[in-house]
């Protein structure tokens, strides 16, 4: 006959199995040293917080747009070397952002990577010549004065246009910021009857003096929705 295990015994030994398998079941797995300890799709270029900004700049009218009986706008370029959105916490930025309205093509929304977390007030917007590439210009806007073809470019100043902006970004938030370009402002200071034509289109370039009215013009002309 196999004997008993006495009561107080036998009580002992399960509770010294409860509280083992607890132990068991509560610690935490160590990481190993045989691999990568990053969590799966982790990135050092992850958002700080998991939030998440964008941009997105849209013209105020869809092209081609008739600005008044007397100007038809068919085309916008801006060259953007730098976009910051500045926040009380420090600024994001993005470079070399080109941006391009047609009939045919809208330009997409700009991300901002590891956006800080905080409350921002501005978007800052420098439009000039990139440093490289082929048929460089800070910005160009195509179309026609009273039924005759007009380019209006500019290559060698620089233009900031500094919209304002209320957003609070929080972490794991995403926030979009949205910015209406008026493309009336940046073409009513013109004095038609000043520019001069070339192969018999007018041609606005940083040659006349009237192109710091048409900077300008451009530099107030971002408004945010």
């Amino acid at each position: 006959m196999v004997p008993c295990l006495h009561p107080d015994m036998s009580m002992l030994r399960t509770a010294l199995l409860v509280v083992g398998l607890g132990l068991t079941a509560c610690t935490p797995q160590l990481p190993s040293d045989d691999g990568p300890h990053d969590a799966p799709g982790s990135s050092d270029d992850a958002p700080v917080g998991g939030a998440s900004l964008k941009l997105e700049i849209a013209l105020d009218k869809e092209l081609p747009a008739q600005i008044n009986p007397d100007i038809r706008l068919e085309d916008v370029y801006l060259s953007a070397t730098l976009v910051r959105a500045i926040a009380d916490a420090g600024d994001a930025s993005l470079m070399n952002c080109e941006m391009s309205w047609d009939e045919n093509d809208t330009p997409d929304a700009l991300t901002f990577r590891n956006p800080p977390i905080g409350t921002y007030s501005t978007i800052d917007l420098r439009l000039a010549k990139r440093d490289s590439g082929s048929d460089l210009k800070a910005y160009q806007l195509k179309g026609r004065y009273r039924g005759t073809d007009f380019k209006i470019i500019g290559v060698d100043k620089t233009i900031t246009a500094s919209p304002a902006v209320q957003l609070m970004l929080k972490a794991g938030m995403s926030q979009t910021v949205k910015i209406e370009v008026a493309l009336g402002v940046m073409l009513e200071q013109i004095d038609w009857s000043m520019v001069p034509k070339k192969d018999g289109d007018y041609l606005l370039d940083d040659d006349n003096p009237q192109m710091s009215m048409v900077q300008y013009g451009i530099a107030i002309a971002f408004r945010t929705l």
